[in-house]
């Protein structure tokens, strides 16, 4: 039997290229993944599917019927904010009924801000024990001046009632005692999810 496990890999690349990497346990899977999976499973559909919140506070129906390709897509193209991998300066402590980010930093190369590149989903790959698959975005510092990161979240789309896309947060964790990202600098984001005996 195998058995789901998660962990955020955060790797900081200075800009002379020195690299450091760091692990940390996720224990951050919210109410929409429970909902989005509660609804296919029990093949939810109409008023009877569940109602989840998007990461901008309005909520949708979650059909589990909807023939949607993008049903629950993480992959993002570089710029693309809408879903994917975020990253923040907020530090409130995650409730599972999160929906966002405490608060978000946009795209951009301004002041405050962060650029971002692809989000990317690896193939399926074979580990000792079980599968692993990885989900990455890196998150290049043009700003001017340095930006610590305090929490992530993945945003996947998917669709409502009515076939529309939508969007909502699955998972969201703090980063203990920040990630500092130095004017110049990048941070890569992984979310490895494994599947182990």
């Amino acid at each position: 039997m195998l058995k789901l496990k998660a962990t955020l890999e955060i790797e900081r690349i200075e800009r002379d290229g020195r690299r450091e990497v760091r692990e940390l346990d996720v224990n951050s899977w919210l109410k929409a993944y429970a909902q989005f999976c509660h609804g296919n499973w029990a093949d939810l559909a109409g008023a009877l599917g569940p109602i989840i919140t998007s990461p901008d506070g309005t909520t949708f129906i979650f059909e589990g019927r909807i023939a949607n390709e993008d049903k629950f897509r993480a992959d993002a193209t570089a710029t693309t904010t809408t879903h994917g991998i975020w990253v923040g300066t907020g530090s409130t402590a995650v409730d599972r009924d999160d929906y966002t980010l405490g608060t978000k930093i946009d795209h951009g190369n301004g002041a405050g801000q962060l650029y971002y590149q692809a989000c990317v989903v690896t193939a399926i790959a074979a580990i000792s024990g079980g599968y692993e698959v990885v989900i990455s975005r890196q998150f290049d510092n043009n700003s001017g001046s340095a930006i610590t990161i305090n929490e992530v979240g993945l945003v996947v789309i998917t669709a409502d009632y009515y076939g529309a896309t939508k969007f909502m947060m699955v998972l969201r964790d703090l980063i203990s005692g920040g990630e500092a990202v130095a004017n110049g600098g990048s941070v890569v984001i992984r979310y490895k999810l494994q599947w182990t005996a």
